[in-house]
């Protein structure tokens, strides 16, 4: 649903449950249809927990990254030079220093050298491939638009 326009959510979610799939399994698919349904969809009366603009599939249209894996990843190696998921003030602040003039050299040596750090190519391709399936939205049966987004996903 992340990759379907914030209007038309509901009618999408509808044409999912409406699919052979979900009616021949429904006995083991109806609490997780009701969290989704509750949490990512909203019903009726309910608006849904998270917004549907907090999640949609603007982000894919944008050159944004869909992940916080750079964050995570950046997290992880600073808590591994901290050597301590809660490190003393002072030693917070000493690491703090060391990684900002490590930014700094990167910045400038990119910089000198005339490129950005981007993205691997598979990534990119895949992005690519992505915006593509959502641009032709409007030209796809509902059903297979989704099967060609999961496809198009992969972690």
């Amino acid at each position: 649903m992340a990759f379907v326009p914030v209007g038309d959510v509901h009618e999408m979610f509808g044409f999912l449950l409406a699919s052979d799939f979900v009616r021949e399994n429904i006995e083991v698919l109806t609490k997780f249809i009701d969290y989704f349904e509750g949490t990512w969809i909203g019903r009726e009366r309910h608006p849904p927990i998270m917004k549907h603009k907090w999640w949609n599939y603007a982000v894919a249209m944008s050159s944004m990254r869909r992940t916080s894996n750079d964050i995570e990843g950046w997290h992880s190696a600073f808590a591994g030079r901290s050597g301590a998921q809660h490190p003393s003030f002072s030693k917070l602040v000493k690491c703090l220093k060391v990684q900002q003039g490590k930014t700094e050299f990167i910045v400038s040596n990119s910089q000198a050298q005339g490129r950005i750090n981007s993205r691997k190519k598979i990534y990119r391709d895949r992005t690519k491939r992505l915006k593509e399936v959502v641009e032709s939205y409007e030209k796809r049966d509902p059903l297979k638009y989704l099967i060609t987004i999961a496809h198009s996903i992969r972690f």
